[in-house]
């Protein structure tokens, strides 16, 4: 348990119950024994068991399961039959797919460099328009999520230099740089601030809190402040810092960053 506590902070656990959950597609509130069983299944079975979980954030497992059931429950049954019926892709990614994936995005951009986020709106809109699950599931294997790039090589400067291309202006393939001026920030570098805040969080047993985050950011050079990091966000249309760091959050979990 000593483990758990030093890599999971509550927010984490909190998540990663929800994501078993929602991907075990459950018609009933899981017990203890069902819940360690699709973790196992669903690729998660180095996270924390029910009863940890429990324990850790000081609440029955019953009313811990009925809540994230509840959510389960909560999406369109559409939504449900989807991830239900999804195939997940490969793990591997080889530089020659990198290197396909973002050709083809750079092709129907008509553009010679690309963000993050305009490679996986325009991932996203292929995938959308596929005539059936099969095809849906072929272009994801083939054109991986920008998130499950950047787990690979760490940053989005990272891809673009295994795929031989041009990074966008004010990234580098080794991090952000230390820069004072907010506009210096890209959105790989609110990436890589938000994991290793992350990762602080857990390792003190702490909410990442914008308050939190502003702590943190505030006593290191190189890292976006919140301000910066929220201008960036708008600009980009990623939503609020708590829709933002859920979403890292949940990368960071899936993928053990």
């Amino acid at each position: 348990m000593a483990s758990f506590t030093r890599t999971y902070s509550d927010q984490d656990l909190r998540l990663l119950l929800q994501m078993v959950v929602d991907e075990a597609v459950a018609e009933h509130a899981l017990t203890q024994a069902e819940y360690d069983r699709a973790r196992e299944q669903h690729g998660y079975a180095d996270t924390p068991r029910a009863k940890y979980i429990a324990k850790r954030l000081g609440q029955s497992w019953t009313k811990l399961a009925a809540q994230a059931f509840q959510q389960q429950a909560a999406r369109p049954d559409a939504a449900r039959e989807e991830h239900a019926g999804r195939r997940a892709p490969s793990e591997i990614i080889s530089q020659a797919a990198v290197k396909h994936a973002l050709a083809t995005i750079l092709r129907r951009l008509d553009q010679d460099e690309m963000s993050a986020i305009q490679y996986e709106r325009e991932r996203q809109a292929l995938i959308a328009a596929a005539a059936d699950k099969e095809e849906a599931y072929a272009l994801d294997e083939a054109l991986p999520s920008a998130q499950r790039l950047q787990a690979v090589y760490k940053t989005w400067a990272g891809v673009c230099e295994a795929a031989g291309i041009k990074a966008p202006e004010g990234s580098t393939a080794k991090g952000p740089r230390s820069h004072t001026n907010p506009g210096s920030y890209d959105l790989a570098a609110c990436q890589e601030a938000m994991l290793k805040a992350l990762k602080w969080a857990a390792e003190n047993e702490r909410e990442l809190t914008q308050r939190a985050y502003q702590e943190y950011a505030g006593s290191r050079e190189g890292i976006p402040s919140l301000n910066a990091m929220q201008g960036i966000l708008k600009r980009e249309e990623l939503g609020s810092f708590a829709d933002y760091r859920s979403s890292v959050q949940t990368m960071r979990l899936k993928h053990k960053l």
